[in-house]
């Protein structure tokens, strides 16, 4: 399953958080390869903190690691912070 990134209006933001509990809410997808090996891992995370809702995400791949928030990217410090 195809995972694309679009930056968030103000508007995703608010239906984040009227879509989701407040708190994380976290989703993992796997991609496989060919052989039924894991590619790539992403961990979706829903933050919704009062009206506001934000997405971010962490890719894993043989590439490296990747962090996101709402489609921009971010440092893995920022992950950790507002993620946990």
């Amino acid at each position: 399953k195809g995972i694309s990134v679009k930056k968030a209006s103000s508007i995703n933001v608010q239906k984040l958080a009227q879509q989701f509990p407040q708190g994380v809410t976290e989703k993992v997808y796997e991609r496989m390869d060919s052989n039924g090996d894991v590619s790539e891992l992403t961990i979706v995370r829903i933050v919704v903190r009062g009206n506001i809702g934000s997405e971010y995400k962490k890719v894993k791949s043989k590439y490296g690691v990747s962090y996101f928030k709402n489609g921009g990217i971010i440092s893995q410090n920022i992950w950790d912070t507002d993620t946990n």
